[in-house]
């Protein structure tokens, strides 16, 4: 790795970071969400069950509300940042 992708990485691995300890609960329910239903896609897809049906609808709609839960803000990080505003606005 190179000088750049060690800092693009190291950097991207920080924000990631900051956004889970703000958001922790909503970002960890998200990824489970997502990993859940990407783990559900591939059991259907991968099994030897001509039975097994796999659902697009379900598996993107799973998709769609985990990505939510991962931008989602959680209500105290809501509060903190009017007090901030407040504050830079005075």
């Amino acid at each position: 790795m190179n000088f750049i992708e060690k800092l693009f990485l190291g950097r991207a691995l920080k924000m990631l970071r900051n956004w889970i300890r703000k958001n922790t609960g909503t970002t960890v329910l998200g990824i489970c969400m997502i990993l859940g239903a990407v783990g559900n896609a591939g059991t259907a897809l991968l099994d030897d069950d001509p039975m097994t049906v796999f659902d697009w609808k379900v598996t993107s709609a799973a998709v769609a509300i985990g990505y939510g839960f991962i931008k989602t803000r959680q209500q105290d990080q809501h509060e903190t940042d009017e007090a901030e505003n407040r504050r830079l606005i005075q």
